[in-house]
């Protein structure tokens, strides 16, 4: 008997599938396509919406939607290891404001060969700013904040990459999670562990009789080990004061002025073989030393003036293929140069500013300088001394005060107290033993103040005590009516050289502070001195040297 229930009435074509089986269908479908897809990517943003800071871009839909495009592009490189292309897409999601894009170049960056470490602080720490949450929480465990105890746990947004930031900067698990209960304290009546420390070795007392030493013998039970004890007691204060009676006691019973003790060998020490020229050799030698970031930031922006001024406008992308600088690098350093009006940016492309072609022209070089160290002046409102150490003096180049901002008063040349002033000081700090020596040996310290250092020794313990490129500071060793501050402005290549700012003595409270905004400052100077002491300038070329990570 033939089955009609698979035909219809009209036609004998197949009947319609029912609604439940369509809906079956679809879900099923819907399933396999999740699981292809995989775990969802919480900043894949197919609608263009990046977060608090959308809106600052001025980017139209078109343009976010295209961004979120190379985001995914990126990504899926970087997962595959192809460094430069995930470099060249999610650089340009993270241009349009995308936080995921940021967050994945600081992964991207630790991968890279060198030392891109900061690069990779600056991309979370933009990924934060930017709204992406695993950097925030990044950022907060670096500082050492811990997140409140109360509230869900943080959902991890980017848990394909986020132990691997975690991991290249260095954050522990530990710090990512709530503090633990306090402790419960123990009871302050009950036993307890007390450390009792091995006791010192007196200083020769007369000997005293047996039965003296007997009554200490008891005491000292439990003590003839040179080490510390741990004993467990209610009450340490009548052990401890035994112990340290017996241990008198005991160190006296065995002083004795027989012959025999007086021809006992002295204390051994290993300096006694120690020769001489070790000594000397370990005074002479420079540790070597990170130079200081105002340093590497100078030197790195020094290097893009010159392409910019010699190349008729350079893209970003040019300039990073040139110099080898990370993307991160050089567009942070661009944003700096154009604040200080090195650098002009039209439409993308860089050219010299007006501070720039100031600098490439001989004649305005002292010029320049004198401006710079007048706007240093001003914005410290106190004196400014530039100094150099050349051919074995002490000299101040350039100076710069005013009314509001007096001088040193000068009550002995600079050249010749190089031991009492700050300048001389930083200048000093930057010479290696040797050069110390003789630089001493013709201008032997003198004192001027109460307060002057004469000592070789303890001048150069106060020089290095904060270890290299450290400020130095004059408090009434030169003068009675100055305080100073110099930080060194030495480079390789060039003569030792370092910035002083001096105070009026009862405006000493404003010291640290002035000291502090002249580091913060010293970036520029240190540029503006690089440029002018310039002798030629670099020759474009149209090969470019390879890139050191980044294309």
């Amino acid at each position: 008997m033939t089955d009609v229930s698979r035909f219809d009435r009209d036609g004998g074509g197949p009947a319609p599938v029912c609604e439940a089986k369509l809906g079956q269908l679809r879900e099923q479908l819907a399933a396999v396509r999740a699981e292809l897809a995989g775990v969802p990517d919480f900043w894949d943003r197919p609608e263009g919406d990046f977060g608090p800071l959308t809106d600052l871009y001025r980017l139209g839909q078109t343009e976010r939607e295209h961004a979120n495009s190379l985001f995914r592009l990126g990504s899926r490189a970087l997962g595959r290891g192809e460094l430069a292309a995930a470099a060249d897409w999610l650089g340009e999601a993270a241009q349009a404001g995308h936080p995921g894009a940021l967050f994945r170049l600081a992964a991207l960056t630790l991968r890279t060969i060198g030392n891109w470490s900061e690069d990779a602080d600056f991309l979370v720490a933009e990924a934060a700013r930017h709204g992406h949450g695993d950097a925030g929480r990044l950022l907060s465990a670096a500082a050492r904040r811990r997140p409140a105890r109360s509230g869900p746990a943080p959902r991890i947004e980017d848990p394909q990459f986020f132990d691997e930031i975690r991991r290249g900067l260095r954050v522990s698990e530990e710090m990512l999670l709530p503090a633990q209960a306090d402790p419960v304290l123990p009871d302050p009546h009950g036993p307890r562990l007390v450390f009792v420390p091995a006791p010192a070795i007196p200083s020769p007392q007369p000997p005293v009789s047996a039965s003296e030493s007997a009554r200490a013998r008891p005491a000292l039970h439990g003590m003839q080990s040179s080490g510390p004890l741990i004993v467990a007691l209610t009450d340490p204060t009548p052990y401890l004061a035994a112990a340290a009676a017996g241990a008198a006691a005991a160190a006296r019973a065995t002083t004795t002025t027989s012959t025999e003790d007086e021809n006992l060998e002295p204390v051994w020490t290993a300096n006694a073989l120690r020769p001489a020229i070790l000594t000397d050799m370990a005074r002479s030698r420079v540790l070597p030393a990170h130079p200081p970031a105002q340093q590497t930031a100078a030197i790195r922006s020094r290097d893009l003036l010159h392409h910019i001024q010699t190349a008729a406008g350079i893209t970003t992308r040019d300039l990073v293929r040139r110099t080898g600088m990370s993307v991160t690098t050089t567009s942070w350093l661009l944003h700096w140069l154009r604040a200080q009006f090195f650098v002009e940016t039209v439409a993308g492309v860089h050219r010299p500013g007006p501070v720039l072609e100031m600098a490439s022209r001989t004649d305005q070089h002292e010029l320049l300088m004198q401006q710079t160290l007048d706007a240093l002046r001003d914005h410290l409102d106190a004196a400014v001394y530039l100094s150099t150490y050349t051919s074995g003096d002490i000299l101040i180049h350039q100076s710069s005060h005013s009314a509001t901002a007096p001088p040193v008063r000068v009550g002995a040349p600079f050249s010749i107290t190089g031991h009492a002033s700050a300048c001389g000081k930083a200048l000093l700090a930057d010479l290696d033993f040797d050069a110390r020596m003789e630089h001493l040996a013709r201008y032997e310290p003198v004192s001027l103040t109460a307060r002057t250092i004469t000592n070789p020794r303890i001048l150069f313990d106060n020089l290095d005590r904060h270890g290299p490129h450290a400020v130095q500071f004059d408090l009434l060793e030169y003068s009675e009516q100055n305080v100073c501050a110099a930080f060194s402005l030495t480079v390789p290549g060039h003569d030792t050289a370092c910035i002083a700012v001096a105070l009026p003595a009862d405006q000493h409270h404003r010291l640290i502070d002035t000291a502090a905004a002249l580091s913060r400052a010293s970036t520029g100077l240190l540029l503006t001195r690089l440029l002018t002491t310039a002798t030629t300038w670099p020759t474009d070329t149209t090969e470019a040297p390879r890139a050191i990570a980044l294309p």
